[in-house]
């Protein structure tokens, strides 16, 4: 886990150093809707894939948080196949969480997060996430919150684990918006990185936003 936070943490620096100002010349208007993009970005949201984008996103709900101007986020509608149990072979907690693992992203497939629904730290170096929400990345934390989890089913449905995670670089996010490859909705409310409906969530949200814009 020590390299998953190497990671974190490039990100976040390269981020502040990557940081500029507007460029000179731009016209109040120009400004004004630069602005108003940029402060799009400065909070959690929701992605939704647009009908018809292929490749590893296609049909994909994601929460995306910034980092100065970049971003750092999980698919959320892609359960695996795989369990704890299969991951981490006759290890009691573990085997106790039926949930799948999702697959959050195609950055470090081979380490697990966990994003867990509360108002307290379920670890102490677990890191805020949004609005009542937690990311952990650290080896023993995670170890920490299986263990908990295993043996709290209560707990179970405020805590996801994911293989992997989505990583933006510096403005990325926003070329990605520009170009049409994602609607993008305001942060979640609570449950929404626990949704029952798994992979059908972004038809649901997808038919909210045709209803949406067709004024229904």
């Amino acid at each position: 886990m020590a390299l998953v936070m190497k990671v974190l943490y490039a990100v976040i620096f390269s981020t502040v150093l990557a940081a500029g100002a507007s460029p000179a010349g731009a016209s109040p208007k120009e400004e004004a809707q630069k602005l108003a993009r940029a402060d799009e970005f400065k909070k959690p949201v929701i992605l939704v894939a647009v009908k018809g984008l292929q490749g590893l996103y296609r049909e994909t709900v994601l929460y995306a948080k910034p980092l100065v101007n970049a971003h750092l986020g999980f698919i959320v509608n892609r359960p695996s196949k795989l369990r704890l149990g299969t991951l981490f072979p006759n290890h009691g907690p573990s085997e106790k969480i039926k949930d799948p693992v999702y697959f959050g992203g195609p950055e470090m497939v081979e380490a697990i997060f966990v994003v867990t629904e509360g108002t307290e730290r379920p670890h102490q170096t677990s890191l805020p996430f949004g609005e009542n929400l937690f990311v952990t990345t650290r080896g023993n934390a995670v170890d920490a919150i299986i263990e908990l989890a295993g043996n709290d089913a209560k707990k179970m449905t405020t805590t996801r684990f994911f293989a992997g995670f989505v990583g933006w670089r510096p403005n990325e996010l926003e070329k990605e918006v520009k170009a049409g490859y994602w609607h993008v909705l305001d942060a979640p409310a609570p449950g929404f990185f626990f949704h029952e409906q798994g992979e059908g969530l972004w038809k649901i949200l997808i038919e909210q936003i045709e209803m949406k814009e067709k004024g229904i």
